[in-house]
């Protein structure tokens, strides 16, 4: 026959088998007393050690920002790059720029990086609204 005594999963998370062992993980079971610092079940509302009410545990979106959020940050990080490498490749700054750079990139490219990151952060906003 087989092993009478097999248990597909460890009766306890202090048998000394690992977190991973567990369906869901033993963090899954688990939350920390935000007064005295002890591990308790999850499902514990009042902590045995030091009496107090333990506030209830919500799910929330971890991502916090919006898809026309992420555009209109693009669009400014373009705008602003087009501007830092205006300024340096420009000769602006007081510092000696390393590389020669040719006139077509000064006159047309960075100036078309700065119109397409405006236009795309004017895009994000009218669309966001």
């Amino acid at each position: 026959m087989g092993n009478l005594n097999h248990q597909p999963w460890p009766a306890s998370p202090r048998s000394g088998a690992p977190a991973s062992n567990y369906p869901g993980g033993a963090r899954a079971r688990k939350r920390q007393c935000g007064y005295c610092g002890k591990i308790l079940d999850s499902h514990v509302r009042r902590c045995p050690n030091c009496r107090e009410d333990l506030p209830e545990i919500h799910a929330v979106d971890s991502r916090g920002t919006t898809q026309e959020g992420g555009k209109v940050r693009q669009g400014l990080l373009y705008m602003l790059l087009a501007a830092v490498l205006y300024y340096f490749a420009g000769g602006y700054n007081p510092m000696e720029f390393p590389l020669t750079v040719i006139p077509p990139l000064l006159d047309v490219c960075l100036p078309l990086l700065f119109l397409s990151g405006l236009g795309l952060t004017l895009c994000a906003l009218l669309r966001g609204n």
